[in-house]
């Protein structure tokens, strides 16, 4: 038996962002296909550079148009820490700091639910602040089920 979602037949995925010295990333979804998305992963690294750093998730349809709910941590990374960031459809928001090292934190932030985009949207995942976009390191990974349409 298993207990994973299924999206009408869809076919689990996971996309990975990876280039480093960059905390801007978009992640389109091709056209012809449609995700639904079961989490955005991220980590990030930041530089010593002032400010303090706001993670947030963008999500547009096909035509470039912003969802209205734009989802976002309830916290803001200091300079030279190491942060981790969990968007999961319906989680509550929440940061546990000290975990899972001392002076890192993992921060949890609700997706809609279900947070469905259809293929030419796109999930952007960024700094609000744009502080060392070009310095800072974002990890990112995107698991979701994909179905053709």
């Amino acid at each position: 038996m298993s207990l994973t979602p299924m999206f009408f037949g869809g076919i689990p995925f996971t996309v990975a962002e990876e280039t480093m010295n960059d905390s801007d990333k978009t992640i389109f979804v091709p056209a012809g296909k449609q995700w639904m998305i079961e989490g955005v992963f991220v980590q990030l690294t930041t530089t010593a550079d002032v400010g303090d750093r706001h993670i947030k998730i963008l999500i547009k349809n096909q035509a470039g148009v912003a969802n209205p709910v734009q989802c976002g941590s309830i916290n803001l990374q200091a300079p030279s820490r190491i942060e981790f960031y969990n968007a999961i459809p319906g989680v509550a928001a929440s940061t546990t700091d000290g975990v899972p090292a001392a002076g890192e934190a993992v921060n949890y932030f609700p997706l809609p639910n279900p947070c469905i985009i259809a293929g030419g949207g796109s999930l952007k995942i960024y700094d609000e602040h744009g502080i060392a976009t070009a310095a800072d390191d974002m990890l990112v990974y995107v698991m979701y089920q994909e179905i053709d349409v």
